[in-house]
């Protein structure tokens, strides 16, 4: 029978810890912290922080190589590495964007107030918030402002009736984006 090396239990490790903290602890807490909105707004321009990303693997990758004497940096074994590195950064986009967003809360900058219109309508079942630029339509995040609102003392969002306005604060963390506290 074969034995297994280290290095292949310790990457199995590594890459198993990796996906069980962003699925178990990360995942999470992007859901109960921003709105799906603001998530979806970061991910489409986190590009930026994927190639910061692929530049540290390769980097890794690089220097690991002269340190062991295994590669003699070729154009074909850089662009392999620099594929390679690609493809590694790739795949751990999810898990770099929900770290940031988690940093992004650890390290606020500044807190808005946002004033809501209340649409209502109780004949088609619709419960909105409007602040004349944007709506907020979905169940969860209607049900984070009211939690935030009931947390604090704080009238029920679902009180309120049609036409009547409520102030919401959301702080920004270093990135830029919104969150409720």
């Amino acid at each position: 029978m074969r034995k297994i090396s280290r290095f292949s239990v310790l990457s199995f490790i590594f890459w198993s810890s990796l996906i069980l903290i962003n699925f178990f602890y990360f995942q999470p807490f992007v859901d109960n912290t921003y709105f799906h909105s603001d998530v979806l707004f970061f991910k489409n321009d986190s590009w930026k922080y994927s190639i910061i990303v692929f530049i540290l693997i390769l980097i890794v990758f690089v220097v690991y190589g002269f340190k062991t004497n295994m590669i003699k940096i070729r154009i074909w074994n850089f662009a392999l590495l620099a594929l390679f590195s690609f493809f590694l950064s790739s795949l751990l986009k999810n898990f770099t964007d929900n770290f940031l967003l988690y940093i992004n809360k650890k390290i606020s900058h500044k807190s808005i107030l946002i004033v809501y219109k209340v649409i209502e309508n109780k004949e088609n079942e619709v419960f909105e918030l409007y602040d004349y630029k944007n709506f907020i339509t979905y169940k969860e995040e209607l049900d984070k402002i009211n939690n935030q609102r009931i947390n604090n003392n704080l009238k029920s969002v679902y009180d309120y009736k049609n036409n009547d306005t409520l102030q919401v604060s959301f702080n920004y963390g270093f990135l830029k984006v919104k969150y409720l506290e």
